[in-house]
């Protein structure tokens, strides 16, 4: 059985599935940790066995569809604190040394029973794109060359002779 399975069936019916954001960049002033979905915010520990707090911040994440190429997307607005990632994301534009460098976002999810242990990681999200709207700002945010690992072998029949499909 699934975690997910054993948690809705034989799981605490109080406990609740938390959203937990995470955005860094070596320029920023701090790392912003935001949860979703617990007013009081929360303090949790990392899959490393780090404990951190997250503020709460309603901020809408909307996670991509599975696709064929287990591409990993998310799009976040955080519209609360529009005025301060602006600033950072111009502290980024303003260095020399990390301008080329993208803000990674962490997603996590935990069960509210459960906050020694994430249920799900979606770890070094590059944010690709972002932009500043009247609702805040919209990070759009995918897995950095998921789908791009290549051994540099191809299969052939001479050097793989099993591949030959033998009609009996």
């Amino acid at each position: 059985m699934t975690d997910d399975y054993e948690f809705y069936l034989v799981g605490n019916p109080q406990a609740v599935r938390l959203q937990l954001v995470e955005i860094a960049h070596p320029a920023f002033t701090q790392t912003f940790r935001f949860v979703r979905n617990h007013a009081l915010g929360i303090t949790v520990t990392h899959e490393n066995g780090v404990s951190a707090h997250y503020e709460y911040l309603p901020i809408p994440v909307q996670k991509g569809k599975s696709s064929t190429d287990l591409e990993q997307t998310l799009t976040i607005t955080i519209g609360d604190v529009g005025e301060i990632i602006p600033k950072q994301i111009d502290l980024i534009r303003k260095s020399d040394l990390f301008a080329l460098i993208r803000p990674i976002v962490n997603y996590r999810e935990y069960y509210s029973d459960k906050l020694g242990e994430p249920c799900l990681v979606d770890s070094n999200l590059e944010v690709t794109d972002y932009s500043l709207q009247k609702q805040g700002v919209v990070f759009k945010c995918q897995a950095k060359d998921i789908a791009n690992t290549k051994t540099g072998s191809t299969y052939n029949l001479d050097s793989h002779p099993l591949l030959r499909m033998v009609i009996v």
